[in-house]
């Protein structure tokens, strides 16, 4: 009987191992070629694009109370 019970949660483990790959692959299916890059859901930040922003203001940070 225990053989039993071990190949049934064996085989739900798989299922469900099946059913996570399955997923992932829907997932990144969805994301379109980051080659196209107006369109491109995966679209790369350069540091030249990150670092070329210049910080205008900065505040502190305000006291909440206790």
């Amino acid at each position: 009987m225990n053989d039993r019970k071990l190949e049934k949660t064996g085989s739900a483990e798989k299922e469900k191992e099946k059913e996570d790959k399955d997923k992932l692959l829907r997932l990144t299916n969805d994301f379109l070629d980051p080659e196209d890059a107006e369109t491109s859901s995966l679209r790369v930040l350069d540091s030249e694009t990150v670092f070329s922003t210049q910080i205008e203001l900065v505040k502190a940070p305000q006291k909440t109370p206790v």
